[in-house]
């Protein structure tokens, strides 16, 4: 087992972090005919949520305090297991931490136990709790039944997930957002994508970006969304669904480009989880 960082020594050895009592599944009614629903709460108000929506899984983690930032960074470990990492998006509001993996997520919930989880985000102190998870899973087994999900996903691995460009993603002069263009400004921004099965980057998210509401983000995952991929391999951190990272410079000659902080952070303090960049 690896430490990862200050941050994640007590999910990396196993030790509890501030563990929450023990809840249970409770399927939520729902008006939708093609809905399924299953929530459980913690002592803190933490909920947790798994549902299929005509034939769609998803999963997400809310919490008491509100994220801010369109990703957080979340890691999740059982007892004796890997650690796995993971972008996840945040919800509008700010209140959900929305897994882009749904089905590994459901599947340690259904394993009962105990799981520990940080969250890593932009601007707040890490967020470490450990969920005492309910050994009664017949609710969250009739989610996945109604997604059609009845198999278990392939072993998660320490291997790295491998994209290859067969046509690289460049950006343009059409790219650079105008406002900043006028005002001298470059930038950097961090983007991961999920990989189609078509071998087109697809469900891309902003992870980092520097500066922040200059238009660069956008044109980052425009960029990338044109990108051609050629050879990828199965993910450590999404299973099923392989992940790459990627990031784009917008720069101005004779401009410094700016210091990604947040991305950089992550990758320093998962190394060995978090998903290489694409060559």
């Amino acid at each position: 087992m690896r430490t990862l960082s200050i941050a994640m020594t007590a999910v990396a050895l196993g030790l509890p972090a501030h563990t929450l009592a023990q809840s249970a599944w409770t399927i939520i009614p729902s008006s939708a005919t093609q809905s399924r629903i299953v929530a459980a709460t913690w002592s803190d108000g933490t909920n947790v949520v798994a549902r299929c929506d005509s034939g769609k899984l998803t999963a997400f983690v809310r919490l008491t305090e509100r994220m801010s930032g369109p990703a957080v960074y979340v890691l999740t470990q059982r007892e004796n297991d890997v650690p796995i990492g993971g972008w996840w998006v945040v919800s509008d509001d700010g209140s959900s931490a929305v897994s882009r993996n749904p089905r590994y997520l459901v599947r340690d919930l259904k394993q009962g136990g105990r799981l520990d989880v940080v969250l890593k985000s932009r601007d707040a102190p890490d967020r470490e709790m450990t969920l005492a998870l309910p050994d009664q899973t017949t609710e969250l087994d009739s989610v996945m039944s109604s997604c059609g999900l009845t198999g278990t996903p392939n072993p998660i691995t320490p291997d790295r997930p491998a994209a290859q460009w067969r046509e690289r993603p460049r950006p343009t002069a059409s790219d650079f957002p105008a406002a900043a263009l006028a005002a001298n400004i470059t930038g950097q921004v961090v983007v991961n994508c999920l990989v189609s099965e078509s071998l087109q980057p697809e469900s891309c998210i902003v992870v980092d970006e520097v500066p922040a509401g200059a238009g660069f983000g956008p044109a980052a995952v425009q960029i990338v969304s044109r990108g051609k991929l050629a050879v990828v391999r199965s993910s450590a951190d999404l299973g099923d669904v392989p992940a790459f990272t990627i990031t784009i410079r917008l720069p101005i000659d004779g401009q410094p480009l700016p210091t990604l902080t947040f991305a950089t952070r992550i990758a320093d303090g998962t190394r060995g989880l978090w998903p290489a960049e694409t060559p």
